[in-house]
């Protein structure tokens, strides 16, 4: 039987930035979940880069939280040898997603209290709920959005994190 949580992959420290600073919308170019998708995703942080590629990653993420919420914010974001990669770091409820736009001021209804801060409008917006932090889960993903295998399941069931809930 085929889980109905999904697996959302993403490069740190954009995982820690939303169980940590309160990201509460996912970006991605593509609808990776589908565009009526709502229920539960486990966040999973992808293997390394290599530590060019992975301090590319930190260094964009830390100028988009400086240029939105200042660098006292931006500065509470671990370095990339602080973050975890390869596994399962946390979980969220997706509640709807915020097509791409020209302009914020567009469509400010579709946020449903999400900060639209953390939205890049040229891109599809994922609305995030209850971000939390799981046991890590070493774990090899893929880049699309697939179902939570049962064993993934076990495993989060076994160290004590209710898939279901």
């Amino acid at each position: 039987m085929e889980s109905a949580i999904r697996i959302l992959s993403g490069v740190q420290p954009w995982w820690w930035i939303v169980l940590n600073l309160g990201k509460d919308i996912e970006n991605r170019s593509k609808p990776m979940l589908g565009l009526d998708f709502q229920g539960e995703v486990l966040l999973l942080a992808s293997k390394s880069k290599g530590r060019v590629a992975d301090k590319k990653n930190w260094m964009a993420a830390h100028g988009f939280v400086s240029a939105r919420f200042g660098h006292e914010v931006a500065s509470r974001i671990p370095s990339v040898g602080h973050l975890p990669m390869g596994g399962i770091v946390g979980r969220a409820s997706v509640t709807g997603i915020i097509r791409p736009m020209a302009a914020h001021a567009q469509a400010l209804a579709e946020y449903h209290g999400a900060d639209r801060r953390w939205h890049m409008c040229e891109q599809f917006g994922y609305l995030l709920k209850d971000p939390r932090s799981t046991p890590f889960v070493a774990w090899a993903g893929s880049q699309s959005a697939v179902a939570a295998p049962a064993a993934l399941l076990s495993v989060l069931e076994q160290l004590g994190e209710d898939p279901l809930s």
